[in-house]
């Protein structure tokens, strides 16, 4: 799916980057709070002084076990 949205490119680069990516290709029960480009862009100062480690786990928190489900807006 973050393929086909490019207003999540820097998600999907970032989840790369932090060797997460995976978790999204496994399947089952999962819901990602997906931020969009723009999100980024309004942190890069602060997400730009924080440790992979710092960063990986606050893209671990934008994951949860469990399905939910959204109306396209």
């Amino acid at each position: 799916v973050l393929e086909r949205l490019p207003q999540l490119s820097t998600l999907k680069k970032a989840l790369e980057q932090h060797g997460l990516l995976g978790s999204l290709d496994k399947g089952g029960k999962l819901t990602l709070f997906a931020p969009n480009n723009s999100a980024f862009q309004a942190i890069k100062n602060v997400a730009d002084k924080l440790s992979d480690i710092e960063f990986a786990q606050i893209l671990k928190n934008h994951l949860i076990a469990c399905l939910l489900y959204t109306s396209p807006s």
